[in-house]
């Protein structure tokens, strides 16, 4: 079954699909100071002895590249970028960029997930 893609510009308005009206999570960039501080907690509890410095292979902590966000159904939200391709866990993804305007985030969201108003 072939997924039916929508086309996205920018100003468009959003927001989730019907059928993601509970639960539906997007993606955002972790910001510099972000990643510090997820260094420094796990540097403490390395020294605390809480972890170990590396994982059972052998190979160091990876620090995390984005961080999960909710999106809400009763919110609108505006394109900023109808389709890019965004780092999603250590590959890859395709997705369309939008703007919240409550937080003032830029969050990634994949399209199949979205509807115009």
């Amino acid at each position: 079954m072939m997924r039916k893609r929508f086309k996205f510009y920018k100003n468009d308005l959003v927001r989730p699909a019907p059928s993601f009206r509970s639960g539906f999570i997007g993606w955002k960039a972790l910001a510099d100071s972000e990643i510090e501080s997820w260094r420094e907690k796990l540097h403490q509890d390395i020294l605390a002895g809480r972890i170990l410095p590396h994982d059972d292979a052998g190979e160091s902590h990876l620090p995390p590249r984005t961080k999960s966000v909710e999106v809400f159904y009763d919110r609108v939200y505006c394109v900023m970028k109808g389709r890019v391709r965004v780092p999603h866990g250590f590959s890859t993804s395709s997705a369309v960029e939008i703007f919240d305007f409550t937080t003032g985030e830029t969050i990634w969201v994949s399209e199949c997930n979205l509807e115009h108003i």
